[in-house]
């Protein structure tokens, strides 16, 4: 099933998707900082 699209809803759309990819991104960053403080900790216990 194909859709047609005019060019202001892909631009939308691009927009759209523009931003989600900026949230995972900075989720992404959340998530590799609260590792490396897990693996941190972990280290300490470890000691």
């Amino acid at each position: 099933m194909s859709e047609i699209f005019n060019e202001d809803e892909l631009n939308t759309e691009i927009l759209k998707l523009q931003e989600e990819a900026l949230l995972l991104r900075k989720e992404k960053e959340t998530i590799q900082k609260m590792e490396a403080k897990l693996t941190e900790k972990i280290k300490e216990c470890l000691l």
